[in-house]
């Protein structure tokens, strides 16, 4: 973040600004960093939640950790996210 950022000016319950900056103590950033670093890390795309949906399917039709695909975990992600792109493909009529 740098100065040059667009500040934001919201009111909290106050029990969540002190768990915030709480957090933020101990994870050794100021409480805007803190902030920041939530919003990210919730941001789910909606690639990402194809790509879930995906992996949690072929998971679930008996492929889980005891078979084959236990070798094969990068790929199941890998292709996770190539369903999730074909899905994406097909919602822009592309598929």
């Amino acid at each position: 973040m740098s100065h040059t950022d667009p500040q934001v000016n919201m009111r909290l319950p106050a029990d969540l600004l002190q768990r915030i900056a709480a957090d933020a103590t101990a994870n050794k950033r100021s409480t805007t960093a803190e902030v920041v670093a939530r919003l990210e890390a919730s941001a789910k795309t909606l690639r990402d939640e194809f790509a879930m949906a995906a992996l949690t399917g072929m998971l679930s039709h008996g492929q889980g950790p005891n078979t084959a695909w236990h070798d094969h975990m990068p790929s199941a992600a890998e292709w996770a996210y190539e369903f999730a792109d074909a899905m994406l493909d097909a919602r822009k009529g592309g598929a």
